[in-house]
């Protein structure tokens, strides 16, 4: 699936381009756009040279297919 910074919202495009070096918590209700913002953030990253071995994302358990879609995400 590709995906493309123009589909976000106002607050999904503050999340992908906030530039601080700082960790990004998402929260928000199914069907928002977290698995999507959390894939193009991390898009970003690599493409602005951060090396993904220093990359750390963090599923909620209960969310285990959250893990699977943002990898689909990444390689489509």
């Amino acid at each position: 699936m590709l995906i493309d910074y123009k589909d976000l919202d106002q607050n999904q495009a503050k999340a992908v381009f906030y530039d601080k070096n700082t960790p990004v918590l998402l929260t928000g209700d199914a069907g928002t756009g977290k698995t999507t913002v959390a894939a193009l953030r991390l898009r970003r990253m690599v493409e602005n040279g951060v090396d993904p071995d220093e990359i750390l994302v963090l599923v909620p358990r209960k969310q285990t297919g959250t893990g699977d879609r943002l990898a689909n995400l990444l390689d489509g």
